[in-house]
């Protein structure tokens, strides 16, 4: 079997009220209070907001550049610059990717030496009558 415990709640005990002469005259206290100035409270009306991001002061660094624009076609411009900025360091590094295969290849195949300057390994690579 098993046993059920019961809880067992601890009642509080009431404060009684206190006796009829310490008990404070609410009207004369009543009397001698004054009621504080209101203080006047500003609501500030919620403007309606438009789509978009909100107006800023200052510029965001956006790709490495300090950009800003003020219409449409300032921001077509812009993404048309990026674009071309992006697709020009993406040919950049292709090239330099190349550049290092081909020397890396042209070195194995001609079993040329480290102290061979880059330059010259692809003249190597590139000359038809070797």
């Amino acid at each position: 079997m098993t046993s059920v415990s019961v809880a067992k709640f601890q009642t509080k005990s009431v404060p009684k009220p206190p006796s009829s002469d310490t008990a404070v005259d609410l009207a004369a206290l009543a009397e001698t209070i004054t009621a504080p100035e209101p203080v006047p409270v500003v609501t500030k009306e919620p403007g309606k907001r438009g789509k978009g991001r909100p107006p800023s002061q200052e510029t965001r660094t956006v790709f490495g550049t300090r950009l800003k624009a003020e219409t449409i076609a300032d921001v077509e411009a812009l993404k048309a610059g990026l674009r071309l900025k992006m697709q020009g360091e993406a040919i950049e590094r292709a090239v330099a990717f190349y550049r290092a295969h081909i020397i890396t290849k042209t070195r194995r195949e001609l079993s040329l030496e480290p102290q061979v300057a880059d330059e010259a390994v692809l003249l190597k690579a590139f000359k038809v009558d070797d």
